[in-house]
């Protein structure tokens, strides 16, 4: 595969429920033709979101978050092949309810330990995506990447297409 940048390219994408524990897409826009022959390496993600206690109010309340290569899907599950990183946060209760503790942001998901440095993606389709389940209100995510991006042979890009397809029952 072609060497890649030297340092990194930073994204960021905003994503905000239609409504309360809807599955919501918001496409990033990367200005890269859908097959331009080019992939980006992505080693870090980091999401941001408010996990107050009146956004997660009681025991089970979750928020599902992540990057995908599709806006397709109706249900987040890691069977699903369009999905390339997610994020399941959920509250649980353990003993008085009045307890809590303090949540240290962002949630960084670092993928530059993955043989290849991280996380091979085709810049074009990328979608942030969020769903809540049992929460009050619709949620806000942003999200910031790190990634490097270089051009790929017609064979290689083909390769990453077919990456796409998931193996498993």
């Amino acid at each position: 595969m072609p060497q890649a940048e030297k340092f990194s390219n930073v994204a960021y994408i905003q994503v905000e429920e239609s409504a309360a524990n809807t599955l919501t897409f918001k496409k990033l826009e990367t200005g890269i033709a859908p097959f331009e022959k080019r992939a980006w390496l992505i080693s870090r993600i980091e999401y941001f979101f408010a996990s107050s206690s009146t956004n997660f109010a009681a025991d089970n309340d979750r928020l599902q978050i992540g990057i995908s290569a599709s806006n397709s899907f109706t249900a987040v599950d890691l069977g699903e092949n369009a999905i390339l990183d997610l994020y399941d946060y959920k509250r649980i209760d353990l003993g008085a309810a009045a307890s809590g503790m303090f949540q240290t942001w962002p949630a960084v998901k670092d993928l530059s330990t993955i043989p290849g440095g991280g996380l091979l993606a085709p810049p074009n389709p990328l979608y942030l995506f969020a769903k809540g389940s049992s929460l009050p209100n619709a949620m806000t995510v942003d999200c910031r990447f790190y990634y490097t991006s270089f051009d790929l042979k017609a064979d290689e890009f083909w390769e990453l297409v077919e990456m796409r397809r998931m193996v498993g029952t």
